[in-house]
């Protein structure tokens, strides 16, 4: 339920706004060096140049309509039930006594629905409004002591991150409008629902998945690119230093992430940090073990897509699990994620190895969850429970994971194929490249590869 504060922690704020402005620029510059070399040169002069009107496009986007439907309240707010009534009473302390004694059902309020409502509208009920000692500010959190904007902004801020991939594949075939409109169409009809089924309190949490911070998300947009066929070059062989740079820089934005997937500074905070850190490190590690000695290949082939499948990894499980698990969780991810990548070298298609990195890492991710989750490190749910993994007992949320995967990965799979081929239909020939360039773009390999 909305809180209005006029006073806020200004230790939080000041690390909330900290991670907003400096994780996507980390993301999105670390991004373009490790798998921008992969897609056509032609289509990244023109996406530098038409960068800046993309993310204007996509932050009136935000404010007017993504936002509310990813998290505002549900649809079909959850009420009381309706079919508890009062008998007869001769007083007010009878009265008093039986509405005591009826469950309360406040915070189920705005919980469990597919999409956010249109209360966000516009920021409607996001901005502040004039109180008695000065503005008021609304929060959903109250005792994180930070307003619902910043929490607007920083999700807007993973919002970017996560549609970076998509931009890169989509701007081989669609230029301008429908480039533009594609990424406002699967924004509002992937993104929204995904984001609003676990960090927008919808059906899935509601249920009791976890998912640290995007987990759901980066496996959204790795089952769209799975449908998706682009790329002009392959990666047969050890990135080059620019590729290392960028997956150094990607990661640190990834830790800033984490650090405010609890929305406040505190020691939960710190251990995500700490866990992503840790996975991180042993998911690569891991990924070289096994280009090394079972592939027999340089121990750095490939390492950016390793990086992916890490931090994708740690998105989904850092706030719920123990440093030790996260070091079991980026072993697992990193030696599966080589394994699916070494496959699918045979196909040497650059969109489906960058898809197979964000599903393997995240699917990794949410089942780790699922079988180490403590309540330890995540705390209690919403509802008072406490937060358990397999290993404690606690059967069902391995359930509610693997419920998750499915119907993300169908939803988003599903609708990106409907999307790409109305877009198809409806913008033919958006962009057409030169015989010469796509010549070119086809015969330039991967820097720093070998044959």
């Amino acid at each position: 339920m909305i809180v209005w504060e006029s006073f806020f922690d200004s230790g939080n704020i000041a690390w909330l706004l900290f991670i907003a402005l400096l994780a996507p620029a980390f993301c999105l510059g670390g991004l373009w060096l490790m798998v921008g070399s992969r897609f056509a040169e032609a289509a990244k002069e023109r996406l530098k140049c038409q960068s800046p009107l993309i993310v204007a496009i996509l932050a009136l986007a935000w404010g007017g309509w993504i936002y509310t439907l990813g998290f505002g309240p549900s649809w079909g707010t959850i009420p009381p039930p309706a079919t508890e009534t009062a008998g007869p009473m001769t007083g007010i302390a009878e009265a008093m006594a039986y509405a005591d004694s009826l469950p309360d059902e406040t915070l189920k309020m705005g919980r469990g629905g597919y999409f956010g409502g249109l209360e966000y509208m516009l920021l409607e009920k996001v901005l502040p409004v004039a109180g008695s000692h000065g503005p008021n500010f609304p929060t959903k959190a109250s005792e994180h002591g930070v307003p619902s904007l910043v929490v607007c902004l920083l999700q807007f801020s993973v919002f970017l991150i996560a549609l970076f991939p998509l931009v890169l594949v989509w701007s081989e075939k669609f230029s301008g409008i429908g480039l533009t409109v594609l990424l406002m169409v699967w924004s509002t009809l992937v993104y929204a629902p995904v984001a609003h089924a676990v960090a927008g309190d919808g059906w899935l949490f509601y249920r009791g998945t976890l998912d640290a911070s995007a987990g759901l998300i980066f496996l959204a947009v790795g089952c769209s690119l799975f449908l998706l066929r682009s790329g002009t070059a392959t990666s047969d062989g050890s990135d080059s230093p620019s590729g290392g740079v960028g997956a150094l820089s990607f990661c640190l934005g990834i830790l800033l992430l984490q650090g405010g997937s609890i929305h406040q500074a505190d020691g939960r905070a710190v251990l995500a940090v700490v866990n992503s850190l840790l996975g991180i490190s042993a998911g690569l590690l891991s990924w070289s073990f096994c280009s090394s000695f079972l592939w027999k290949r340089l121990h750095t082939e490939n390492l950016t897509s390793g990086v992916l499948v890490a931090t994708t990894a740690m998105a989904a499980c850092s706030a719920y699990v123990m440093p030790q698990s996260a070091v079991i969780i980026g072993v697992v991810a990193g030696a599966i994620g080589n394994i699916v990548d070494r496959w699918l070298k045979a196909e040497a298609q650059a969109t489906r190895m960058l898809a197979s990195a964000l599903c393997c890492g995240s699917v990794i991710g949410l089942l780790g969850v699922g079988i180490f989750a403590t309540t330890g490190a995540g705390g209690n749910r919403w509802d008072g429970r406490e937060i358990t993994g397999l290993l404690q007992g606690d059967f069902s949320q391995i359930q509610h994971q693997l419920l998750a995967i499915g119907a993300v990965g169908v939803w988003s799979a599903l609708m990106t194929f409907l999307l790409t081929r109305i877009a198809n239909a409806v913008f033919p020939g958006s962009l057409k490249l030169s015989p010469a360039t796509s010549a070119n773009a086809d015969a330039e390999p991967l820097a720093g590869s070998t044959s």
